[in-house]
């Protein structure tokens, strides 16, 4: 039988997939090219023609994602279980991204943290991260609870990646392949490059971990890139756990439980702890604007989020501008959230539907996240009659990328199944 697609899709629908195992590949400390870890990868040993990629491809679309995903989590974890994996070495194990809420991560994966002690590392594939921008967010947060650390696969192979960089806060950057052999990096790999280096210069406890390497070249290259980890044939092939392994020498720092990275339930509640100004509509829909103009012009993929109080309030000029907004960048994505939102308020804009009685109903925010732009206006209504032309709000205004991240990540944390297709 060979590995075409067809072939992947009739086990699946037939649900006669041959089981599913695991090897593992090595992670080792490029300083010392020693192992200090192995990322799990699904193999099917009774029909090794199959790819992974096109079997998780065709369970995708098939609705059979969730039970994939489980098993090979599962063959993961039982792999490195019968093999006694000394627990100094770190343990990756991947996530799909569009996985449905049902799938407990703590479940499914968290039992096992106290084996590996701090070291165990959920790995959210690069497929479909803004498939469901609130799941991939909500699994980064559940590992971080339980003192699981939280690496992004593959950043560079898509614009999705960068999108996604400062909404999942990864512990662990995983540069793709290609960027590792890129000997005359294209100026997209050079703006990938940069966006990697000015998060973890944001972010200075981030680890990189450079994929793909395949030659003594590779190393150098991952090395120059800022790496301190690294993966690939070069430096060991998947493979079978070998039993009694020796101690890591310099192990993977630890990850201890943590609360979820600078959210809030909405983007007012930050004004709390901040000096805010109070202005007039007119002098928001300004500062609006001026946001807006800012992603107009920003490098690389852009974020655009915002608040409209109600769907009354997204009129028709508004739809053209944030329409505008996703037909420049061919990687924007633009949100318009609202009581009463449709899912698709304008060509181009997914649209979220909030409740009157939430917070959220009373504000309204603006969020722009580029890889070198943040910023937002926040602003909560401080309860002026409707009717009124110029009535006041409370507001911030700031271009601080931690806290225009913690604004955009409320937001974006209400953002769910956006596959459906936009209209044009």
């Amino acid at each position: 039988m060979s590995a075409s697609g067809d072939n992947v899709d009739v086990l699946i629908a037939d649900g006669a997939m041959p089981p599913i195992t695991s090897v593992y590949q090595p992670i080792v400390d490029l300083h010392d090219l020693r192992t200090i870890g192995y990322e799990a990868l699904a193999r099917w040993p009774d029909a090794p023609h199959l790819h992974p990629g096109a079997v998780f491809s065709a369970a995708r679309a098939a609705g059979a994602l969730d039970e994939l995903d489980r098993a090979a989590q599962r063959a993961a974890l039982q792999g490195a279980h019968h093999a006694a994996l000394p627990e100094s070495y770190a343990l990756f194990v991947n996530v799909e991204a569009d996985t449905t809420p049902a799938v407990s991560l703590t479940k499914q994966i968290a039992p096992a943290r106290h084996r590996w002690a701090g070291r165990l590392v959920v790995e959210i594939t690069e497929r479909a991260l803004l498939v469901d921008p609130g799941r991939v967010i909500n699994i980064a947060e559940s590992a971080r609870a339980e003192g699981i650390g939280v690496a992004l696969d593959d950043v560079g192979s898509t614009a999705d990646c960068l999108t996604m960089l400062d909404y999942v806060a990864p512990d662990i950057i995983k540069i793709d392949g290609p960027l590792i052999r890129a000997r005359r990096p294209t100026s997209s790999d050079a703006a990938t490059i940069a966006a990697i280096a000015a998060y973890a210069e944001t972010n200075p406890a981030t680890l990189i971990v450079a994929e793909g390497i395949e030659t003594a070249a590779d190393l150098l290259q991952a090395r120059s890139l800022g790496a301190r980890y690294g993966q690939g044939w070069y430096l060991g092939r998947p493979g079978p756990l070998l039993t009694d392994l020796p101690a890591v020498h310099r192990p993977l720092p630890s990850f201890a439980a943590r609360t979820r990275a600078g959210g809030h339930d909405s983007p007012s509640a930050i004004l709390e702890h901040l000096p805010a100004r109070e202005g007039h509509k007119g002098l928001l829909a300004a500062l609006s604007r001026h946001l807006e103009d800012s992603a107009a012009g920003a490098h690389g993929p852009v974020t655009v989020l915002a608040t409209f109080q109600h769907a009354r309030n997204f009129t028709s000029a508004v739809a053209q501008r944030f329409s505008a907004l996703a037909s420049i960048h061919p990687h924007a994505f633009v949100v318009a959230l609202g009581v009463d939102m449709p899912p698709h308020p304008a060509p181009g804009v997914h649209g979220t539907a909030i409740t009157p009685g939430e917070p959220l109903a009373q504000e309204w925010t603006i969020t722009v996240t580029a890889p070198h732009y943040f910023g937002a206006l926040i602003a909560r209504d401080v309860g002026d009659p409707s009717i009124e032309p110029d009535r006041r709000f409370a507001y911030t205004f700031t271009h601080d990328r931690p806290l225009v991240t913690a604004a955009a990540r409320t937001l974006m944390r209400r953002i769910h199944r956006t596959d459906a297709p936009l209209p044009h």
